[in-house]
């Protein structure tokens, strides 16, 4: 378990978190604690992977605070994609090293994987059913459309890495996450929704045809009661729930973090702002190969539909 995102927090804890990697162990051995130590790496290195906001940045005053959301196992970006969409998603895209990345994220988290493949290239997104937007060179947006194709961005590759590039991302046997930072707004919004594709022939033109090609895992991010539904498809316009949330689960009008995780155990959980929604929970299709990615607002909303994503990684834990 991380360092919670808000809300009280311990000394305790936050050594847990730095010695063992699970705050909720909360210095269960009783060892002597300073907050100073803590926050400049006395007890152990800070990880710098974390984004600046989730991490002590070791002048004084120091702050329990500056721990919110720290996880002292965050792994590399490097991984498979990482994107914080500076340039135009859309067309063709000057490398990491070029622009760097923003968002808090340093260049460095761009390159070197345990092969030795960095992820310097940015990835190609495409759009579909009209209403999307890229913003202020940082982030990417849904609207409103009544067009049946949504408003969707979608990946048009899968594997990044320099040199390593593949037209599916295997994860049977590896722990594989995929985060990122998402804003729904609260005035006239639609779900905003993040599919997995696990069909090799999903339709790219067209949303919700093409028959027993159209496998996806979706998440959908409701924007009336807060909750998180997990769904699948093995045919295209039958859908199946594999798990849903309680309300009220992520906030409207702030920035917050997903972040989705398949153990090698084929478990899944996932975490909003560090905070566990959905926990061991199995799949009996249980996708394993994926060969693209997509984020969609569902259709007739209105001027105020607002759904974004300020950035996107997929990497092995």
């Amino acid at each position: 378990m991380v360092v919670p995102s808000s809300g009280e927090i311990k000394l305790g804890g936050i050594y847990s978190e730095l010695d063992t990697g699970d705050y909720s162990e909360l210095n269960d051995e009783g060892e002597t604690v300073s907050l100073q130590g803590a926050s400049v790496g006395t007890i152990s290195t800070i990880n710098t992977r974390n984004i600046s906001a989730n991490r002590p940045n070791g002048s004084t005053p120091h702050s329990m605070s500056e721990f919110y959301s720290y996880n002292h196992s965050e792994a590399s970006i490097a991984g498979w994609m990482v994107d914080d969409f500076q340039g135009t998603p859309t067309s063709t895209r000057a490398n990491f090293n070029s622009t760097t990345l923003g968002d808090s994220l340093t260049a460095g988290d761009a390159s070197g994987d345990a092969n030795g493949h960095s992820t310097s290239t940015r990835p190609l997104w495409t759009t579909l059913g009209a209403a999307t937007s890229h913003v202020s060179n940082d982030y990417i947006k849904m609207g409103s459309t009544s067009n049946s194709n949504h408003s969707q961005w979608r990946t048009t590759q899968v594997d990044k890495r320099d040199g390593a590039s593949a037209a599916s991302i295997d994860v049977d046997n590896i722990e594989f996450c995929w985060e990122f930072s998402f804003y729904i707004a609260s005035g006239g919004n639609k779900d905003l929704r993040f599919v997995l594709e696990a069909g090799s022939s999903v339709p790219t033109a067209t949303w919700n045809t093409g028959g027993t090609n159209f496998k996806i895992y979706a998440f959908t991010f409701d924007d009336a009661s807060g909750y998180i539904r997990w769904q699948k498809w093995t045919t295209s316009g039958t859908q199946t729930t594999v798990n849903q949330t309680a309300n009220s689960v992520f906030s409207y009008d702030a920035y917050q973090t997903c972040k989705i995780t398949r153990f090698t155990s084929g478990r899944w959980r996932l975490d909003i702002d560090g905070s566990t929604k959905i926990n061991g929970v199995t799949d009996s299709t249980d996708y394993e190969d994926f060969y693209g990615y997509r984020f969609w607002t569902a259709k007739s909303g209105n001027a105020s539909t607002d759904n974004r994503v300020d950035w996107f990684k997929t990497y092995s834990q």
